[in-house]
């Protein structure tokens, strides 16, 4: 078993899609990259991201790479960025 974590936007939305994933043999939603350990408090910089446990058998971190590209735009946080730079 390999496993990989995974930000992709929302993470129950990212965590649903993996689930039905072939050769994905388990999932787990969390944050990664915080200046905490605390699931507590106000936002720290964490990232939401999913534990996905996969079978290198099965399938490959490319293959799930490529899926995970079909379901989110990796252009929006750019447009976030950009947004909120003209508020300014």
């Amino acid at each position: 078993m390999e496993t990989v974590y995974i930000a992709g936007g929302c993470l129950w939305g990212v965590q649903h899609f993996f689930d039905k994933a072939p050769g994905v043999v388990e999932t787990e939603a969390g944050r990664a990259n915080g200046q905490t350990d605390s699931l507590d408090g106000v936002y720290d910089g964490y990232a939401e991201c999913v534990k996905v446990t996969f079978d290198e058998k099965i399938t490959t971190i490319t293959n799930l790479m490529e899926q995970l590209f079909e379901i989110i735009d990796e252009m929006s946080m750019v447009d976030i960025y950009l947004f909120q730079a003209w508020k300014f």
